[in-house]
């Protein structure tokens, strides 16, 4: 949220609450007389009155809350792969000295989460024997997918079917999309944001 839009949003509510009391200032001045009346008899408080407090309570709070909610420093997402993820990716992409796969790991843009684990993903690969994988961000997409897919033209190949099924095994479960455009073969894996 934009400090353009935040303080304006915070002064108006602001006012509001000021406006609220001048009208009602003569109520509020005798809230404290409405709970016990002169003659010692409690007398209930009215209930325009208690929409008023109510309306002051959230036009004094809810502004003060977006800003610290917004001001506070979110914690950094970082995923990464564990050891026991790289033991059974390696187990399950163990390839033959004739196979040779290249692949892509895309990432949505302006995310720096997404590509530091596309980077780790990709260095990763790499010391596979057989396995090249390159990539960078994406920047024409129709959409771009939240956590892990697995892109192919919906034919794919072996190596697409040995990549996809080392992945689920170690517990990535990418999710399957296609594209058309895609060559017979080809495969992408696509890092999306992971909220």
């Amino acid at each position: 949220m934009s400090f353009r839009l935040l303080l304006p949003g915070i002064i108006l509510a602001m006012s509001g609450f000021v406006g609220a009391v001048w009208i009602y200032h003569a109520d509020l001045l005798r809230l404290r007389l409405r709970s016990a009346g002169p003659d010692g008899a409690t007398v209930p408080l009215p209930d325009e009155v208690r929409v008023v407090l109510i309306l002051l309570a959230i036009a004094v709070v809810a502004p003060w809350a977006i800003f610290i909610h917004e001001m506070w420093p979110e914690k950094p997402i970082q995923r990464h792969l564990d050891n026991s993820q790289k033991e059974r990716l390696r187990a399950n992409l163990k390839l033959s000295s004739d196979e040779h796969y290249a692949f892509q790991i895309n990432r949505v843009p302006s995310c720096d989460e997404c590509e530091q684990f596309a980077e780790e993903l990709r260095n990763f690969f790499d010391s596979i024997p057989g396995l090249r994988a390159a990539g960078g961000p994406l920047i024409f997409a129709s959409r771009y997918p939240r956590g892990i897919s697995f892109v192919t033209n919906g034919k794919g190949g072996v190596g697409s079917a040995k990549l996809f099924s080392a992945m689920q095994d170690a517990g990535m479960i990418p999710a399957r999309e296609t594209e058309s455009q895609m060559k017979d073969g080809d495969f992408v894996v696509l890092i999306g944001r992971s909220q």
